[in-house]
């Protein structure tokens, strides 16, 4: 309480919290925006395999298209990787960079069935 840290006449009081805080809460926001961008990362995915299911696009286009998708995917792991969480943060963690690794697979079987 402030009485408690000696602040009883209306002083003001300036709260410092510890390096790990700041940390963890800049950890946190990357996982939120991670979340948000993984929708649109998936959309696009989604995206790609149907132009590449239904041959709209030429697999030169295909290929760039999916590379630039995998080059986020691996940028978003690796903002992951290097957040650093509290325990509750780290089980959205494994959970977002479970569902990047299955995208980034995703996108390596889409070059191989491109390249044949």
């Amino acid at each position: 309480s402030l009485s408690g840290a000696g602040v009883e006449d209306g002083s003001k009081l300036m709260l410092l919290f510890r390096e790990s805080y700041h940390r963890e809460a800049d950890g946190a926001r990357v996982v939120r925006d991670a979340s948000s961008q993984l929708v649109e990362l998936e959309r696009r995915a989604r995206g790609l395999a149907k132009k590449q299911q239904h041959r709209i696009t030429d697999g030169s286009e295909l290929l760039a298209a999916v590379g630039a998708l995998d080059a986020d995917v691996q940028a978003m792991l690796l903002d992951l990787e290097n957040a650093r969480l509290s325990a509750a943060g780290a089980a959205h963690r494994a959970e977002l960079q479970a569902r990047l690794r299955r995208l980034a697979d995703d996108m390596e079987r889409m070059r191989k069935i491109t390249r044949l």
